[in-house]
């Protein structure tokens, strides 16, 4: 009984499989690009695609795709990417995307899963160059210098904090950062030869452990812990940053130096909405 009951079962996950192969085989992806750009009309962001095939088995490639935001003069420019759907964690109730873009001269690559109560994703991005972000330069921080950056993520239970984990660490090579406000006061141009970000996630909480910014005008270290709450805008932040802009650099703004605590160090202890608001 047992056996008639397995093989019953592989007829029915062949049938299943072969009539998915069938149904992407003969799809045709216009009705894809179309209804994606028709998606976003009227929304926070406008998607056009150049060109969209299939790629692989269960997979497409999307060429020329721009996405640009309706509140910010922001476009962001993918030159190609390619996206793959899982097949088998369908069965399970999971929703499994592989994806590869090529964008700003760099490539980003990973993976997101989704269950009913499960959230994972992996994220790599390597030489992206920050400065071919289209913004107008008197709108916004605009921040030069190539990123790459490595991201873990693991939300066991999306209802129950204490079993996430995850890491990021990023790096940007030498660049600018333009735009940048504290406390409403707009800052001059910061050059800067390095940025670091390091983050470990595990029960809950979060521990910054680099948070740095090398730099002859605004040298920058930090540390905090972050503890999750949900609604996730809840969550805690007790953060310190230990500012250290230079002589040369304070000439440029007289105001600067009045807001600046004497020793150049500045807590904070509250949520993200707070966060914020001081930059």
């Amino acid at each position: 009984m047992r056996r008639k009951v397995l093989i019953g079962l592989g007829y029915l996950g062949f049938f299943v499989f072969g009539f998915i192969v069938s149904f992407y085989l003969t799809f045709d992806v216009g009705i894809i690009k179309s209804g994606l750009e028709n998606l976003t009309k009227g929304g926070n962001f406008q998607l056009s695609i150049n060109r969209l095939d299939k790629y692989r088995l269960s997979g497409f490639k999307a060429v020329g795709v721009k996405i640009r935001f309706t509140d910010s003069p922001t476009t962001i420019d993918i030159d190609q990417i390619q996206a793959r759907i899982s097949l088998i964690p369908l069965i399970f109730g999971k929703k499994k995307l592989s994806f590869k873009a090529l964008l700003y001269g760099g490539k980003v690559s990973g993976m997101v899963l989704r269950g009913k109560k499960e959230f994972r994703a992996e994220l790599t991005a390597q030489g992206l160059d920050l400065a071919r972000l289209k913004a107008q330069p008197d709108k916004g921080l605009t921040i030069s210098g190539k990123l790459m950056s490595k991201m873990e993520i693991n939300l066991a239970s999306l209802d129950n904090v204490k079993t996430w984990s995850g890491r990021i660490e990023t790096s940007i090579g030498s660049g600018k950062i333009s735009n940048l406000t504290y406390l409403g006061t707009s800052l001059p141009e910061i050059n800067f030869d390095q940025g670091k970000f390091n983050l470990e996630m595990k029960s809950g909480r979060a521990e910054i452990k680099t948070l740095e910014l090398s730099s002859p005008d605004f040298p920058l270290m930090g540390q905090g812990l972050i503890e999750f709450r949900l609604p996730i805008e809840n969550s805690l932040f007790n953060l310190e940053l230990k500012l250290s802009p230079s002589d040369s650099y304070l000439e440029q703004s007289e105001l600067l130096k009045t807001l600046l605590p004497s020793d150049g160090r500045i807590p904070y202890q509250g949520n993200l909405a707070g966060l914020l608001s001081i930059f």
